[in-house]
């Protein structure tokens, strides 16, 4: 289903070199020009000049057509280049100008400001990370992707520990998107996910260290001026 869903987006620019160095990211798109978005982007200029009010416009633009710039996106996110972060991030503007018409002269940014939706470089992370905390639980049915969970009696001794190792890899090139999860997602989900004792013990650590510097930083203020 994988395969079928994405025989009609190829990449954007470079297919062949992409398509040797990337297997996975090598059929994701040349979306402006496939017939998959290339039909929704005709239906939504039909919406247009049927004078459909722009909510309900970007209402079809962020149900309809977005989520063809976002399938798989946790998979094959990590791999971008800058060059072609910026590419898709072109290939949803194209939609913007068209529900909007005063932002052609806008930067991109300023555009997204008048949409009120975020840019798909943010969309992505988000999802990623939505998607690795759902990973996270024993339901899913991708947790066995996983590697094995640390020692219990080591990590209950550390402060941010994280629950399981990180994934070795070369370069980023041969990075799966478990390893990259693991790797910039897992200190974060950590400690938004702290028991209540062992936040309250960090939080009586810094407040004996604020009582700590404050008295030293006294004793050195008043001996300064008893020496003067």
């Amino acid at each position: 289903m994988l395969c079928s869903r994405f025989e009609e987006v190829k990449f954007l620019s470079r297919p062949k070199q992409w398509a040797s160095a990337n297997p996975v990211v090598s059929v994701l798109y040349d979306i402006g020009s496939s017939r998959v978005y290339s039909k929704r982007i005709y239906f939504l200029k039909q919406l247009r000049r049927a004078g459909v009010p722009q909510s309900n416009l970007l209402h079809f633009y962020t149900g309809v057509i977005r989520p063809v710039l976002e399938y798989a996106a946790p998979v094959w996110n990590h791999l971008l280049s800058k060059t072609q972060i910026d590419e898709i991030e072109a290939i949803q503007r194209r939609p913007l100008r068209i529900i909007y018409c005063y932002t052609n002269d806008m930067p991109y940014i300023n555009a997204l400001y008048c949409a009120s939706i975020p840019s798909l470089v943010d969309r992505r992370e988000q999802l990623f990370r939505k998607f690795f905390t759902s990973l996270l639980q024993p339901s899913s049915c991708l947790h066995i992707l996983l590697p094995t969970p640390r020692n219990p009696i080591i990590t209950t001794r550390l402060r941010y520990a994280n629950k399981f190792p990180r994934l070795p890899s070369r370069t980023r090139k041969y990075q799966t998107f478990i390893s990259y999860a693991l790797a910039h997602y897992q200190t974060s989900y950590a400690f938004h996910h702290q028991s209540p004792s062992n936040l309250l013990l960090m939080f009586l650590y810094c407040m004996l260290f604020c009582i700590f510097y404050c008295t030293a930083y006294c004793a050195i203020w008043s001996y300064d001026h008893k020496v003067e």
